[in-house]
């Protein structure tokens, strides 16, 4: 999409749509991850599960940015702090984000 299909206020209310959903969405896996480890801790299949969820966390940490998208230029608008903390402006493209 260009910028020119979204007014300045329209790409401020997608980007924290998308923002929220991706925060929700870390927390999901989070606590997802969390539960499992703690309901299988005392059964023999532990260490199965314990080395199965901990790739699985990684590979969700190094592809969860893919759910907050910059809605310009589609690329994941990283700031300095990465994503932990909502980017004012998107590096890519330069369209304010918030």
């Amino acid at each position: 999409m260009s910028e020119s299909e979204y007014s300045a206020e329209q790409i401020k209310i997608i980007f924290a749509k998308r923002s929220r959903r991706f925060y929700a969405l870390n927390l999901l896996v989070l606590g997802l991850t969390v539960v499992v480890l703690l309901v299988f801790k005392d059964d023999p299949y532990y260490p199965w599960v314990f080395g199965l969820s901990v790739p699985l966390l990684l590979l969700w940490i190094f592809n969860a940015d893919r759910f907050c998208l910059c809605p310009v230029c589609e690329q994941v608008p990283r700031g300095r702090e990465g994503l932990i903390a909502k980017p004012k402006q998107c590096a890519k493209c330069g369209v304010a984000l918030s």
